[in-house]
């Protein structure tokens, strides 16, 4: 199962000709955003975000990579048991 969310894109989002920012979508066009966890590591999880407009013309492709730290340090610390099984149920 993938997570998914539903954007408008609104006017906020567009230049003065109604253009999307880096982007050829106009003002008004639907976008879904599916996002899954590709691999989980010792200390990080990888993330696939894919975009469509109108549910069907994809529109982007982004690798996310989460790395799991020690609160107020620059210290890479295991994932937690909790959030792999939260997140487990977004595996591609």
């Amino acid at each position: 199962m993938l997570y998914e969310h539903r954007i408008r894109i609104r006017y906020g989002e567009c230049d003065m000709q109604r253009v999307v920012f880096n982007a050829h979508y106009t003002f008004g066009n639907d976008m879904v955003v599916r996002l899954g966890v590709t691999k989980f590591g010792a200390t990080s999880f990888e993330v696939l975000a894919e975009g469509f407009i109108n549910g069907d013309e994809k529109s982007f492709e982004a690798n996310l990579l989460y790395v799991s730290t020690v609160p107020g340090e620059a210290k890479a610390t295991p994932v937690p048991a909790f959030v792999r099984e939260k997140l487990g149920a977004y595996s591609r």
